[in-house]
């Protein structure tokens, strides 16, 4: 098993950019063929976290790789957005993930996360 890689970046929009730059260079070499749909799901799910997130806080980003598939993961140390809307774009993509949820961790913030849908076969 590969191990989980990880980032913590401040919360503040210019991190959106930045966390979509490293998982562009993860993906790259653990599942080149999703590389566009996670950098998608990271844009959304760190654009999503930033809006309850002071900006002298920190983001947990980490990248799960599993053998099939993999787990994008982001932490932030409030609630989650109590508006009740949802983004457009997210529910576009939640069409396209295998798995998603998030949850609030006592003294931990929340966390969200997606399972992306498992490898497509290589026919080499």
């Amino acid at each position: 098993m590969i191990e989980p890689f990880q980032q913590s970046l401040p919360g503040e929009p210019a991190a959106v950019d930045a966390a979509c730059a490293w998982m562009s260079a993860i993906i790259g070499s653990v599942q080149p063929d999703q590389a566009e749909l996670a950098v998608r799901i990271t844009r959304e799910l760190m654009a999503d976290a930033i809006r309850h997130t002071p900006a002298s806080e920190k983001l947990h980003l980490r990248v799960i790789p599993l053998a099939t598939n993999l787990v994008i993961e982001i932490r932030d140390p409030g609630a989650p957005a109590s508006d009740g809307t949802a983004r457009t774009s997210w529910a576009d993509l939640s069409q396209e993930v295998a798995e998603f949820g998030s949850k609030q961790i006592a003294g931990q913030g929340h966390i969200a996360w997606v399972l992306l849908p498992p490898r497509r076969a290589s026919h080499d």
